[in-house]
C-alpha cells in the first residue's frame, strides 16, 4: 500500500476523500494571482499545516467544506478577547498565587525557592493551551513568527515574560510598525538587548544595531566595512543614542500593600538621554533629530520605516515563514515586491498582506 493511502486510512479518510483529492489537478500560479485550483481535503490539510498548528481531521473537513474564501476569512478572524491569564495551576512553590489564580500582577520574590522555575512551567502550559485550543486560526502561528522576529532572552521575571506575550499577541495581525515602536520600550527587549543600560555617558548600541540589521531594514549588499547599503555604522552609533533613557521598574498597584500587587513597566528618565542632534547618514537622507525626549524614539522608527526595504525585509520572513526557505529572483519580482506595495499602501498593516 502506497503511503498517501495508508496515512489516509489512519487519519480516518473516506474513500471518497482519498479519490476527490488525488485526482484533481492543482494549479501551478506565480505571483499573487489568486489560487483558483481544486480545494478539497488534501488542499485543507496543506493550508491549515502552514497557517496553523495541529489541526485535527475534523478541522480538515470542516475547512474543505467551507470553500477557500471562507477558510482564509476564518484564519484571518482573531478572537474578540485576549484569552484569560496563565495561573498557578498547581505549584507549591508559588506561595504567593493560590492555585487556580494567575501571577502576572503578584509580587515576585526571586529568593523563594522554585518560584521562577514554577511560573515559568505556567507560562509555558498556557502558551501550549493556547496552541491547543485555539481552532481554526492563524494567530498563534503568528504569534511565533513574531517571537522569532522579536527574540528575547534571559528573562529572570516571568511577568515580563508574560506581558511580552501579551504585546505579541496583540499584534499577531496588526501593524508592523506600531509593533515595533511597542517593542523597542518592551521591558523584555530593554532587558535582552541591554536597552535600560544604554544612557548618555554610556551609549550602547545593541538595540540600534539589532533594529537594523534584524528586525526592520536588514543590511544589504555589503557596499564598504561601514556601509551595508540599507544603512551605516554612523546610523547605528547615533540611533544608539536616540533609544537612550529607558528603563525598567516594579511598581506597586495597591501602596498599601507593597508586596501583594505589582506590575512592571518601562519609563523615560531625561536625566540618561542624549539630548544632542543626532546625525544619520545618507542612507537616511542625511536627517538631523533634535531631543525629542521620550518621543524621540518613536520618531526614529517612523524614519526607518519611510523606506520601503522595510516592507520588503518583512514579507521575505514571512514568505519564508509561510512558504519556502529560498527566495531566488522570480519570487522576489513577482510575490516580494507586491506583497510589499501592499504593506505600504495599507500603511504597514499585516493582516492585507498575509
Amino acid at each position: 500500500m502506497e503511503r498517501r493511502t495508508t496515512l489516509a486510512k489512519l487519519c480516518g479518510q473516506h474513500k471518497s476523500e482519498k479519490a476527490a483529492a488525488t485526482t484533481t489537478t492543482v494549479a501551478t500560479v506565480s505571483g499573487l494571482t489568486p489560487y483558483s485550483g481544486a480545494f478539497g481535503f488534501e488542499q485543507a490539510a496543506h493550508l491549515l499545516r502552514r497557517a496553523s498548528f495541529g489541526a485535527s481531521h475534523q478541522q480538515i473537513k470542516d475547512v474543505a467544506n467551507m470553500g477557500l474564501d471562507a477558510a482564509i476569512q476564518q484564519l484571518m478572524t482573531l478572537p474578540a478577547d485576549p484569552p484569560s491569564p496563565p495561573v498557578n495551576y498547581n505549584f507549591a512553590e508559588d506561595t504567593l498565587t493560590p492555585i487556580g489564580t494567575t501571577w502576572v500582577d503578584k509580587y515576585y520574590n526571586p529568593t523563594i525557592t522554585g518560584l521562577r522555575a514554577s511560573r515559568d512551567l505556567s507560562l509555558k502550559a498556557w502558551t501550549l493551551n493556547l496552541i491547543r485550543t485555539e481552532g481554526i486560526s492563524i494567530r498563534e502561528k503568528m504569534v511565533l513568527f513574531w517571537h522569532n522576529h522579536f527574540p528575547t532572552a534571559d528573562i529572570f521575571d516571568s511577568r515580563i515574560s508574560y506581558n511580552y506575550s501579551k504585546l505579541l499577541r496583540g499584534f499577531a495581525l496588526g501593524n508592523f510598525r506600531d509593533l515595533t515602536k511597542a517593542m523597542a520600550i518592551e521591558p523584555a527587549m530593554l532587558r535582552y538587548l541591554n536597552g535600560e543600560d544604554n544612557t548618555a555617558n554610556a551609549p550602547n548600541e545593541n538595540f540600534a544595531r539589532e533594529i537594523l540589521e534584524l528586525f526592520t531594514i536588514g543590511k544589504g549588499p555589503l557596499v564598504s566595512p561601514s556601509d551595508y547599503t540599507n544603512y551605516t555604522e554612523q546610523d547605528v552609533v547615533e540611533m544608539a543614542k536616540v533609544f537612550s533613557g529607558w528603563r525598567i521598574r516594579v511598581v506597586n498597584i495597591d501602596p498599601n500593600n507593597p508586596n501583594t500587587l505589582q506590575r512592571v513597566e518601562s519609563f523615560f528618565t531625561p536625566s540618561r538621554h542624549n539630548q544632542t542632534t543626532k546625525q544619520l547618514s545618507t542612507r537616511f537622507n542625511d536627517v538631523q533629530i533634535p531631543n525629542m525626549g521620550d518621543q524621540e524614539y518613536a520618531h526614529l522608527i517612523d524614519i526607518i520605516f519611510s523606506k520601503t526595504e522595510c516592507a520588503k525585509f518583512i514579507c521575505r520572513k514571512l514568505y519564508r515563514w509561510f512558504v519556502y526557505y529560498e527566495i531566488p529572483q522570480q519570487v522576489e519580482d513577482d510575490v516580494i515586491a507586491p506583497m510589499a506595495q501592499i504593506m505600504v499602501d495599507n500603511d504597514y498593516e499585516v493582516r492585507p498582506v498575509l
